[in-house]
């Protein structure tokens, strides 16, 4: 079963001088998620990794992200189609 929703990602230390944590959350559409326990990677590789590789989103959906991220802090991915059993197995709801 495929779950449709929205991808989001927040950079939790933005303008800090640490290397960057980014924070991911799977939303439902029409479901309010949790924000407990959420998946973290640290440095901007690792991210890209995940979203590019590990979730197979396309090139333009996860730099269009990362540029949302270096701008504002946060960035969404609407319009996801995502297996139940990936949701489950990277812990994103």
């Amino acid at each position: 079963m495929r779950i449709k929703g929205s991808l989001y990602v927040v950079w939790l230390n933005k303008g800090e001088s640490r290397q960057p944590e980014f924070a991911v959350r799977f939303a439902p559409d029409g479901a309010v998620g949790s924000l407990t326990d959420l998946p973290k990677f640290l440095r901007e590789e690792s991210l890209w990794t995940f979203l590019a590789l590990s979730l197979a989103l396309a090139n333009p959906q996860v730099e269009g992200a990362l540029r949302d991220l270096h701008e504002s802090g946060s960035a969404e991915i609407e319009y996801l189609n995502i297996s139940a059993h990936d949701l489950r197995r990277f812990k994103l709801v």
